[in-house]
């Protein structure tokens, strides 16, 4: 790791417990990426080598999102380190920032939020028919070898860094953080248990084994799915000051370096506001939890939607409506009832944690 561009921050990555990147604050690492940036600008390495820094690059956006997906700290990917070939493989085309581009051909972009990820009948029923999907396109692939040419995807899912680097966070905090409320009460913030930290966790692994099938080259399917890497993100961001400059002037105070350092929630809408800006041509729509359409509406996003719009030619299993007049399938009663019940369960913890906890 010595001599890389980035080496301080690889070294920081070693040095935290079980190289779990989430340890370290976001913005700290952000900060961190200027400093070495400034480091090798001063010291030329950016204008006279530009293979030299885009190597440094993905190797660090190799290290963390393997840490991010990791189930044990030899999992975590770091320079000259051995890992798995087909991890390698789909953390490296995660690195790849050609969806940045504008394409004639992409006709629709969807961003994913934690608040998204973190509903286990949200996140767990759109992943499944992700995968079902990725694992369809083996057809897709055949029809298109027959004709010469393989089928150019036309929706696209894009997952940040940022909502994984949150989801990792959640599950597995180690630590509560306090506020001070009235007469000086502290009280407790980001309490999660054990069932939330488990959702979190599935979400994660669910998504790995999602890229995982992609990276496959027999796998095409009309809807691609990118990881918005650490490095695109930390460079997305550091153009704050042009993204602002095209928002109304009620929300430039809102998206301060500041807030979009160290606020999640802030971080990802000004993230979809990036996307707005840097490629104008295709409309984006936010997925995430009906809870937080209003904060998001706050934040200048008014396109959000807690259902994926994008259709996957065999769109999923056929359900019969039995006679039902109002034409619901027995699969979505089910759903609805296992909403209503989840609703229920969560309040019923959420009233014995207060009541347990003084």
């Amino acid at each position: 790791m010595q001599g890389n561009i980035f080496a301080r921050l690889f070294e920081r990555v070693v040095s935290v417990p079980h190289r779990n990147v989430t340890s370290v604050p976001y913005g700290e690492w952000f900060g961190l990426y200027v400093q070495a940036l400034k480091g090798a600008q001063k010291n030329a390495v950016i204008s006279g080598d530009k293979e030299e820094l885009r190597v440094a690059r993905r190797a660090l956006d190799v290290a963390f999102l393997s840490s991010v997906f990791s189930q044990k700290w030899t999992d975590v990917m770091l320079p000259n380190g051995s890992s798995s070939t087909t991890t390698t493989r789909w953390c490296q085309e995660s690195t790849e920032a050609e969806w940045l581009l504008s394409s004639g051909t992409i006709h629709r972009r969807e961003l994913l939020t934690t608040s998204f990820l973190v509903e286990p009948l949200l996140s767990g029923r759109a992943i499944a028919s992700w995968t079902a999907a990725v694992r369809r396109g083996d057809a897709f692939s055949a029809t298109a070898a027959a004709d010469g040419e393989a089928p150019a995807p036309t929706g696209m899912i894009v997952i940040p860094f940022t909502a994984l680097f949150q989801l990792r966070w959640e599950a597995y905090l180690c630590h509560q953080t306090f506020s001070v409320g009235g007469e000086g009460k502290k009280t407790p913030q980001h309490s999660f248990s054990l069932q939330e930290r488990g959702a979190r966790l599935t979400a994660l692994q669910s998504l790995r084994h999602l890229l995982e099938l992609q990276s496959d080259s027999k796998r095409k399917s009309r809807v691609q799915f990118v990881v918005w890497s650490p490095v695109n993100e930390f460079d997305a961001i550091m153009r704050v000051s042009q993204v602002r400059a095209g928002l109304p002037d009620a929300l430039k105070g809102i998206f301060s370096l500041t807030h979009v350092c160290e606020q999640e929630v802030v971080r990802a809408a000004y993230l979809a506001h990036y996307l707005n800006f840097a490629t104008q041509r295709a409309p984006l729509t936010v997925l995430t939890s009906q809870m937080q359409y209003a904060k998001l509406h706050l934040l200048g996003l008014t396109n959000c939607c807690a259902k994926s719009e994008l259709k996957f030619g065999e769109e999923g299993e056929q359900h019969r409506s039995c006679g039902n007049p109002n034409g619901v399938s027995l699969h979505q009663q089910a759903v609805n009832r296992c909403g209503r019940l989840a609703r229920r369960m969560s309040t019923r913890e959420e009233n014995l944690r207060n009541i347990l906890i003084p």
